[in-house]
């Protein structure tokens, strides 16, 4: 069962702040050196990847902050606790389902309606073409980025909305939060509808650990499909 939850809405939209403003100071830093002569030592897939990663511990780092240092909480509190549903990883394959039907149903509307402005991009076989190293790639999309997102959109953000709002818009609130992290607009609606998904199997089964499987799952699956494709 997970910790007490001793924060609240206010600290996570100050640690979602926090978090926009670190990563509007790097697309600065990035749209500058485009913009300079010479070499650009901040370009390339590797750095981008690199920096990404930088990102998501920021991220942690916000939260554990509010929620260990300034509220006196524990891990126990963002959900590291032992799953308390007996089949939790069958949860997690079909949240990890349930977010890939998400994202081909997008797809079909967006060409249904003719909306080629909103068609999501292939981002990951895009990364893979720009020389980044495969086990790189799967370290930071694959074990990083949902170590480092479930506990700040879950174990973090969504508990807090919950605590202050409700179950419902805590769940609604986080997922849009999830959402717009990933920056990409053509992408918001299937990453939405997932947050959703992966908040439900966080209150499930009480702990983070499933949810967490659930997004590397699909991370790692979107990877190696993008990795057969630049490979044939």
């Amino acid at each position: 069962m997970a910790g007490r939850v001793n924060w609240g809405s206010r600290e996570v939209l100050l640690g979602a702040l926090a978090g926009a403003l670190a990563v509007l100071a790097i697309w600065l830093a990035f749209s500058l050196q485009r913009a300079l002569p010479g070499d650009q030592p901040l370009a390339g897939g590797r750095r981008a990847l690199l920096i990404s990663a930088g990102f998501e511990f920021f991220f942690v780092a916000v939260a554990l902050w509010y929620v260990i240092v300034r509220r006196g909480g524990t891990f126990a509190s963002l959900g590291f606790v032992r799953p308390r549903a007996d089949h939790w990883v069958a949860w997690a394959v079909l949240a990890w389902l349930t977010g890939v039907g998400a994202s081909f149903g997008w797809v079909q509307v967006v060409d249904q309606m003719g909306w080629e402005f909103l068609r999501p991009t292939d981002s990951a076989r895009e990364l893979l073409r720009h020389n980044v190293e495969l086990w790189l790639a799967f370290v930071v999309v694959g074990v990083v980025a949902p170590f480092t997102e479930e506990i700040f959109f879950r174990g973090f953000a969504f508990s807090g909305f919950r605590r202050d709002l409700g179950l419902v818009a805590g769940v609604v609130i986080s997922a849009v939060l999830f959402a717009l992290f990933h920056v990409e607009p053509t992408v918001f609606v299937p990453t939405f509808i997932f947050g959703i998904v992966l908040a439900w199997v966080y209150v499930k089964t009480g702990s983070i650990w499933p949810a967490m499987f659930a997004h590397a799952l699909n991370n790692v699956v979107v990877l190696v499909v993008a990795a057969s494709g630049v490979g044939a």
